[in-house]
């Protein structure tokens, strides 16, 4: 999970040549957790109590993160049944016990998904970059198209987004 922290640094030097301190927010995927683990934990290893909001956002019939927190006994917890989703890389159903450690402490919210809400980022729905509309790979269209849903369900139209596809997908709002 280290490896990932990389990422994290580069695009945090990319936010501040551009004059922003820290984003204020960041959604991301979560299958077992591992790259949610690492951006939380990156960003409350530099900024502390004032780190920015983590969202996790998991396929609903996958949301191993989201059921954890529901039981709330500080303990990780496997979803029973079918993992089928349209989120390739997320239906895991099993959260990693040493990610799920870091989540448990520093993640704001964990948010379960219907595939609709990805499947509207992978058909270009919401995604449009370079000049056109274009599509989102699997894994990353459920953060972006949550993300893109609340801006258009709250009327927000002056977020500034900046979008990191690697293995994780990271939004920065900034007001």
């Amino acid at each position: 999970m280290q490896g990932y922290t990389t990422m994290f640094l580069k695009a945090q030097e990319q936010f501040s040549a551009q004059g922003m301190i820290k984003p204020t927010h960041i959604f991301v995927q979560a299958g077992v957790g591992a790259p949610a683990a690492s951006v939380a934990g990156f960003y409350h290893s530099v900024f502390g109590r004032d780190a920015p909001k983590c969202i996790l956002v998991e396929p609903e019939k996958a949301a191993c993160l989201f059921e954890s927190m529901k039981y709330d006994d500080e303990e990780p917890h496997n979803v029973i049944g079918s993992l089928n989703t349209i989120m390739a890389g997320l239906s895991c159903g099993e959260p990693s016990p040493i990610a799920w450690n870091i989540l448990k402490e520093t993640a704001d919210a964990f948010i379960s998904c219907p595939d609709y809400v990805a499947a509207k980022g992978m058909n270009g729905g919401y995604l449009y970059m370079f000049g056109r509309h274009t599509t989102a790979p699997r894994r990353f269209s459920v953060s972006f198209s949550f993300v893109k849903g609340l801006e258009i369900r709250t009327g927000c139209k002056n977020s500034l987004f900046y979008r990191v596809f690697f293995t994780i997908h990271m939004e920065c709002i900034k007001q």
